[in-house]
């Protein structure tokens, strides 16, 4: 196996554990286990970043591992994964943007 490979899976095993965060802190935003300001804080801010990048990495290495199995193009498998890329990019800065500069 080898190093992308492994970081790939790695990537899955971190969506996982942030996913499982996800739903545990959306459904204790009424503060069950923890104070609501907390549950929203982690719910909202915390973890969608690391969702995102982790997704990034794992969703576009399994896409150029399609494409090869497909026999793709090189320029258009290339050309898919930059736009993919690009668009998580977008994403991310516009959230970060909306969280952290907008007032």
């Amino acid at each position: 196996m080898n190093l992308m490979s492994r970081i790939s899976r790695i990537c899955a095993w971190i969506l996982l554990a942030v996913f499982a965060l996800y739903v545990i802190t959306g459904f204790d935003i009424p503060g069950r286990f923890l104070s609501p300001q907390l549950s929203t804080l982690i719910h909202l801010k915390l973890l969608l970043l690391p969702a995102v990048l982790a997704f990034s990495f794992h969703a576009s290495y399994a896409m150029s591992q399609a494409f090869k199995r497909w026999k793709l193009r090189q320029w258009l498998s290339v050309a898919f994964i930059s736009l993919f890329l690009a668009l998580n990019a977008v994403f991310v800065a516009y959230y970060v943007y909306i969280q952290f500069f907008k007032q």
